[in-house]
């Protein structure tokens, strides 16, 4: 009789494993050592996190046939022990214990299986795959059978059945008996809704399509579209700001934004879907929002100019007030300062002068003291030290001006060096103006100029006699003359003289067909006013004298103006008026003026008015010649006099600023180079000596030095800026052997030569409250104003990473709102 082979184990063989199972699992350590919170567990290392789980809902009797003794050590006993058998684990599964099984797979043992009653029949390896009629083999991934409790179960409605599920069956979660109907056991359970639907969400677990992971990719989603919407909504609002124009209308539906995103939502599907969105939801483009991204960008650009002011070695303070429309006294802060642009290895590639503005401050005590509170308050709350302050630039107030108690003494209380330059083009303005208002025949003239305008502009019937005559081109329109700008002045001289016989033709229309008498005798007026050779030959001075000084006063404005171009431009319009008062230039004009009166049809003939005369006692001795002809009292009276105060009024104003001028002098490359080094000492000394704190006394050995090194490249270049440029870019590594010329050159530029770029402020100011007429808070005010009048540097905070990071929060802002 041969000994029967036994199918299972022995009981020595289970206490053998058993007590090398409880040995390995002494050594695993907690599992609370491997993760800090549970919801961290995706990170954790699956080899020990396994045994770590496992281990605490181990089944007390084990019955694992297929381990073999030599196999089971400390380094790979989760191989051979911890496996997904369902017997292992308890009912309740926590997240850590259900992401190990997914780790480690359906448990399919290979047999033998035992029988475990007589009713019940043993399970077989067979049925975990079949094949259908075609032959084809097919696998099913869901049977697995549990050695512990020798049943078979449904992997996936284990894990991932819906246990609120009315129609939830346990059956195959815990394992059923293997009966003669098994097979056909198993194909109903296959086309159960719930082991259906248990399965997906197996396969979405397996893709990575978990609700985890759906969540995170719906919210990344949303932060994508949301990005997108507030990157339009900021172009718009630039746009729009950039360009003077108002955000909103009378209600938050209509206006210019409202406009333009809706017309960019006919090409575009990220603002279409916008718009497609319901009344009611979210959708940033309410006038809230609006208001915080034009204060977030006007902060953005503000810090990124307060940046550069800092990084910058020297600054001056520009100031100007202006009165709005709501009768506020508006002050405009502007920086002047150089500012190096460096490449990748921190190497200058260009040196450039700005002009930045900071806003407008609403001001109620306009004294000195006043002003100089609010720029100490300003300077501080910024974090800009005064004490670099090199120069101020105001206009000739004497609040501003003043020697003894104006704003700029009480400045150099704190920044001793920071000299008063008067702004060039407001004093040449005032050059002007001071010709005008002593001459009484020039005065006389503009205001016939303003009577020609008036005259046609109060009248649409008038005006369209003018500009719709085809006989006569209408060249240019007429222009008001502005009693504080000369250049409107020009420009309304140029339309006078471009239009004259059109003038002249219109009006002698109106005096023959108006049956108005006041309208004929204004007619007659004006047409007596124009034919007069007196008012020929002063459009003739003047269209030449606006030919010199416009230009002039057009470059002094200029936002790259510096002292050296200044002094120049001034000492050649000086030279240019000297040349003027003599004869022959005063013939020249005749000449010319009688040329223009033949072709006009106008006299040639001084009008010879009665002279003023004075009783002369009898005592008398003596009394002043008075002039009788008209042609020599024109002359000395109205063309040298006019001359006379222009010429002397230029040199009076812009002394201050040609002495500072000259202070640099021995820096401009054709004064170094044909200077001698006595010159180049003395001049070196009162440079040092003036800016003790920024310049030393090496300054004189470096400009020798300077003059003998690159004395070839110093004679291609006509400009300080141009010198720094040689130092700083083209010869970087020169740039540490002459620290001091380059100082000295950063503080010529940084002073200031005019207050235009303020003054330019002030138009941005009344467009914007003329749009909005409604209250508006100062710093709104400000913000508008500053992103209007600085578009470069907004145009360069638009693609920077702060604009990035507050779209970025506005995205995830948005994202956690919505309901997923």
């Amino acid at each position: 009789m041969s000994e029967r082979k036994r199918d299972y184990p022995s009981g020595a063989e289970k206490r053998k494993i058993k007590q090398k199972r409880d040995e390995v699992i002494k050594k695993v350590p907690k599992i609370s050592s491997f993760f800090q919170r549970q919801d961290t567990v995706s990170d954790l290392d699956w080899k020990d996190s396994s045994e770590a789980c496992s281990s605490s809902h181990i089944h007390p009797e084990i019955e694992e046939p297929q381990v073999n003794d030599s196999d089971i050590s400390a380094d790979n006993a989760d191989c051979n022990i911890i496996s997904s058998d369902r017997g292992n684990f308890g009912d309740n599964l926590t997240e850590c214990e259900r992401k190990i099984i997914f780790k480690l797979g359906p448990f399919k043992p290979q047999g033998p299986f035992p029988k475990v009653s007589a009713n019940n029949r043993p399970f077989s390896a067979y049925y975990y795959s079949y094949f259908n009629q075609a032959g084809i083999k097919i696998i099913r991934p869901w049977l697995c059978y549990s050695n512990v409790l020798n049943k078979p179960y449904c992997h996936f409605c284990w894990l991932l059945a819906d246990r609120q599920n009315k129609s939830y069956s346990s059956a195959w979660v815990n394992g059923v008996s293997v009966r003669s109907n098994f097979t056909q056991a198993i194909l109903d359970h296959e086309k159960s809704q719930q082991h259906i639907s248990a399965s997906l969400s197996y396969n979405n677990w397996l893709q990575g399509n978990t609700i985890d992971t759906l969540l995170k990719s719906e919210i990344d989603s949303k932060i994508i579209f949301w990005r997108d919407v507030l990157h339009r909504i900021i172009n718009v609002i630039i746009t729009l700001v950039c360009c003077n124009l108002p955000l909103r209308g009378h209600d938050s539906d209509s206006g210019n934004f409202m406009a333009i995103s809706r017309l960019l939502s006919n090409y575009d599907a990220t603002l279409k879907e916008l718009f497609l969105k319901p009344k009611g939801e979210i959708n940033y483009l309410s006038p809230t929002i609006q208001n915080e991204i034009i204060s977030l960008l006007g902060t953005n650009v503000r810090n990124s100019i307060i940046s550069e002011i800092k990084k910058a070695p020297f600054l001056t303070i520009i100031l100007d007030t202006t009165q709005d429309l709501s009768k506020i006294d508006q002050l405009s802060v502007v920086f002047r300062y150089i500012s190096v642009t460096e490449n990748d290895d921190n190497v200058p590639k260009e040196i450039k002068i700005c002009e930045s503005f900071l806003g407008f401050i609403a001001v109620t005590d306009c004294s000195a003291a006043g002003l100089k509170n609010v720029i100490l308050n300003l300077t501080k709350e910024y974090g800009i030290d005064l004490t670099k302050c090199r120069g101020q630039g105001y206009d000739g107030a004497n609040v501003m001006s003043g020697v003894y108690g104006g704003l700029q003494t009480l400045i150099k209380e704190h920044a001793p060096n920071a000299d008063y330059v008067h702004c060039a083009a407001h004093a040449l303005n005032l050059v002007l103006n001071d010709a005008a208002r002593h001459v009484r025949e020039i005065s006389t003239f503009f205001d016939n100029l303003e009577k020609i305008y008036t005259f046609f502009g109060n009248s649409i019937k008038r005006w369209a006699m003018l500009s719709d005559d085809s006989s006569e081109k209408y060249l240019i329109t007429l222009k008001k003359v502005c009693p504080t700008r000369w250049s409107s002045r020009n420009d309304a001289l140029l339309a006078v003289k471009k239009n004259f016989l059109l003038i002249m033709k219109t009006l002698y229309q109106l005096n023959l067909i108006s049956n108005k008498k006041d309208e004929r005798e204004e007619c007659k007026s004006i047409i007596n006013i124009l034919e007069s050779f007196d008012f020929l030959v002063l459009v003739t001075f003047f269209s030449s004298l606006f030919e010199i000084i416009n230009p002039v006063s057009k470059a002094l404005q200029h936002e790259n103006n510096d002292l050296q171009k200044s002094s120049i431009l001034l000492s050649n319009l000086l030279n240019r008026l000297c040349q003027l008062r003599n004869q022959n230039s005063f013939n020249s004009l005749l000449n010319e003026s009688k040329d223009l009166a033949k072709e006009w049809g106008v006299t040639t003939v001084f009008k010879n008015s009665r002279r003023k005369t004075t009783k002369r006692f009898f005592d008398e001795l003596s009394q002043d010649e008075r002039i009788s002809d008209p042609e020599s009292y024109f002359k000395v009276n109205v063309y040298y006099c006019c001359l006379d105060i222009l010429i002397s009024q230029t040199k009076e104003r812009f002394q201050s600023l040609c002495n500072l001028s000259n202070i640099f002098e021995i820096l401009q490359p054709e004064k170094l180079l044909s200077a001698s080094s006595e010159e180049i000492l003395n001049a070196s000394g009162k440079l040092s000596a003036k800016y003790s704190k920024d310049i030393s006394l090496n300054l004189c050995d470096q400009l020798m030095a300077l003059k003998t090194c690159l004395n070839s490249e110093i004679k291609k270049i006509y400009s300080i800026k141009e010198l720094i440029e040689l130092l700083l870019v083209k010869f970087n590594s020169l740039a540490s052997s002459f620290p001091e010329v380059i100082t000295a050159c950063f503080l010529f530029l940084t002073l200031p030569v005019t207050t235009a770029k303020a003054e330019r402020s002030f138009s941005k100011l009344k467009l914007i409250k003329n749009y909005l007429r409604t209250s508006m808070g100062q710093e709104r005010l400000s913000d508008l104003s500053l992103l209007s009048i600085e578009a470069e540097t907004l145009e360069k905070i638009k693609s920077s990473s702060a604009i990035n990071d507050l779209i970025n929060q506005f995205a995830e802002k948005k994202a956690r709102r919505v309901n997923i």
